[in-house]
């Protein structure tokens, strides 16, 4: 739930990234693609800018939100993250 995300106390801007990538992958298989799209775009984001920038992470969460841009008929958006993810 996204409840979850809210607890800045207990989780770091990368761990919440994280949890934000994986909730955005599993809207995505529910079909909510509004919600995948933004949790994505957000995770992609944070993780950008942590301090460990995790390049496997950004590019398999990138993909993902090719998906979700494919989906939605933004083919031009789609295409410029997976050329990214290449």
């Amino acid at each position: 739930s996204k409840a979850f995300l809210n607890h800045s106390r207990i989780l770091t801007k990368d761990m919440k990234g994280i949890a934000e990538g994986g909730l955005g992958c599993l809207y995505y298989y529910l079909g909510d693609l509004n919600q995948a799209r933004s949790l994505l775009e957000e995770a992609i984001v944070k993780i950008e800018n942590s301090h460990d920038k995790n390049l496997d992470r950004v590019a398999n969460l990138n993909k993902w939100l090719a998906n979700v841009y494919r989906e939605i008929a933004e083919n031009e958006k789609a295409e410029v993250l997976l050329k990214r993810v290449i």
